[in-house]
């Protein structure tokens, strides 16, 4: 009895990871405003950067060609519904970032995700996956670009473009 006690409090905590939380947090997921999402992204970034420097890193300056690539792989997710590095076309991160015009001949690399009711849930997911952190913490990496975008049904998808 107590072994279904716990799953059943295991089950609550994992949906509510999954709902949006309030306003405060998650964010406006049925109805956000341009200002909103802004917002959003600004935390994540911020966030972000605070891994970085904590791990001794400089922090990333936001790119506004690698805010369009993730924006468009964000914009792509939701359309398809699905959490992929594969973009509109069979686009990859860095073919989306050189179409936004980032200088071709530099690296890429690109985080993902989907879900989570908070911007620090986000980015902390990312954090604590080893193939994310590297991405996140890669000193090489200079500049950054964010997106957060909303599906019809609440759920999150996310993008971190970063570059050389």
């Amino acid at each position: 009895m107590k072994f279904l006690k716990y799953l059943a409090a295991l089950a609550v905590l994992i949906g509510a990871m999954l709902i949006p939380a309030s306003p405060a947090t998650a964010a406006c997921p049925y109805s956000c405003t341009a200002a909103e999402v802004t917002a959003l992204q600004n935390e994540m970034f911020t966030l972000v950067n605070n891994y970085r420097v904590n791990a001794g890193r400089a922090a990333l300056q936001r790119n506004s060609y690698l805010n369009t690539a993730a924006a468009v792989q964000s914009n792509h997710m939701v359309s398809t519904q699905t959490l992929t590095h594969v973009g509109p076309g069979g686009t990859n991160a860095y073919q989306r970032a050189v179409n936004a015009g980032y200088p071709a001949g530099r690296g890429i690399g690109e985080n993902v995700g989907m879900g989570y009711s908070t911007s620090a849930q986000r980015v902390a997911g990312w954090y604590n996956s080893s193939s994310h952190r590297t991405i996140m913490l890669n000193s090489a990496y200079r500049y950054g670009g964010i997106a957060i975008r909303f599906g019809s049904n609440g759920i999150p998808y996310y993008a971190l473009v970063v570059g050389t």
